[in-house]
């Protein structure tokens, strides 16, 4: 009778999450399912470890506030300009992108930041040797 792997690592389809980055600067983070790019998107990728290009798989983390944390909102007014800004407590918000290589799995996450400037986030894949 032949005996069965013990680990099989294939990628038949994206992953439902990102379960080894599950935290950001403290703060829970939780992953949307993996998507691919249509054909017809803005964004142009190529892998930096392959060098293939192509549509990656992309996913959207949305990062939790941890208690205590506060945003300064501009309260309602009429009129062109805001009104002063008050402190509300944080909600979730989606900050952070990750892209999938189709042909070797490398995946690189972005923060947003405040929308203008992308940062890379040091992210390492757990290895199993």
């Amino acid at each position: 009778m032949p005996t069965r792997p013990a680990l099989t690592l294939a990628y038949t389809s994206g992953p439902a999450s990102l379960p080894d980055y599950t935290a950001h600067d403290g703060r829970t983070v939780v992953w949307d399912p993996w998507e691919l790019t249509p054909p017809t998107s803005h964004i142009v990728h190529v892998c930096e470890a392959c060098e293939r290009g192509g549509d990656p798989w992309v996913s959207v983390g949305t990062v939790h506030p941890l208690p205590g944390d506060t945003f300064l909102v501009p309260t309602s007014r009429s009129g062109p300009l805001p009104g002063p800004l008050r402190e509300r407590p944080a909600w979730p918000v989606r900050s952070l992108f990750a892209y999938r290589c189709q042909a070797c799995n490398e995946i690189r996450i972005y923060d947003l930041g405040d929308g203008t400037n992308w940062q890379e986030v040091p992210y390492a894949r757990p290895t199993l040797f």
